[in-house]
Parts: C-alpha cells; structure tokens; sequence
C-alpha cells in the first residue's frame, strides 16, 4: 500500500487545487501554482501510477439531475474474526451503497446509500438483511441535503 508519505509538498498542492477548484483543467491548475501544464500532468500521472490518484470523478449536484433519495442506515454486525473487513465489503457490494464507515459504538457500520425510488432504496436496505452477519440495522431517510461535499474529507497537507 503506498502512503500519502510519498507525496511532496507540490503534489500536494496540486490535489488541494484540484479540489478547490472543482477542476480537472490542467491549464487552470497551473495558472494557480505557477506550474506547466505538463509537469502538472507527470505528476498526476506519477501519482495515479502509484495508486494515490485512483481516478476522476465528476462532482454531481443531485438537485440538478434527478431526484435523488440518501439514506443513512446504523448496522450492527456479528463480531467475529474479520468482521469488519468481511461485512464492510459486502456492504460495499452492493448497488446504491455510495459510502460504508466502520465506527465504534453501539452500531458497526454507517452506510450511506442513494436511490432515485422509495422503491429503489427499499431494494437496497432488504439487502443488508440478507447478510448473514448483520444482526440489524436502522434506517434514516435524509428529506433534505443541506450540504454535501466528500471533498472536505480530504486534507492534502
């Protein structure tokens, strides 16, 4: 597994950028930090070869593009050998499941999900029963996002 050690301070400026920005143009990037389009992209591509980068992904505004239903679900494993990893990658298996987040409490795991039907959702939550592993789970439907940006999570200094 490569560490984000790897990263020199200009790789890191360049994915902090990138996220603020809200942009993959290289060109742009470069105006900010005073950097070549091509180094920007040697870099990018050093890193992405290095499996820091592990793709692209275009930022979605839901409210623009569908009605889009979140829910959040609490789900409590069987505690065993590896559960978290075994019970975390079924989770993540399956389609709709956009997060899953192993936590310490009274719960295991949070699982964020997003359908475009009750229906839909409803699919995707009878699912966690069907794991073997899961003892149970509750369900919150979220009414109204008022902010979402996953790109906060990461701190690139």
């Amino acid at each position: 597994m490569v560490k984000s050690s790897n990263l020199d301070n200009t790789d890191r400026k360049i994915l902090r950028k990138m996220n603020e920005m809200r942009t993959n143009s290289l060109t742009k990037i470069g105006k900010e930090l005073n950097l070549s389009k091509s180094a920007i992209q040697k870099r990018l591509k050093k890193m992405t070869d290095e499996g820091i980068v592990k793709g692209f992904v275009p930022l979605i505004d839901y409210k623009k593009v569908d009605d889009q239903l979140t829910a959040i679900s609490l789900v409590r494993g069987k505690y065993g050998p590896d559960y978290a990893e075994r019970i975390g990658k079924e989770l993540s298996s399956i389609k709709g499941v956009c997060a899953v987040y192993f936590v310490i409490g009274d719960y295991d795991f949070i699982v964020m999900s997003k359908a475009k039907t009750i229906e839909e959702l409803n699919s995707i939550i009878s699912k966690f029963s069907c794991i073997e592993s899961i003892e149970r789970s509750s369900t919150f439907l979220s009414t109204t996002t008022i902010f979402e940006d996953i790109s906060l999570f990461y701190s690139f200094d």
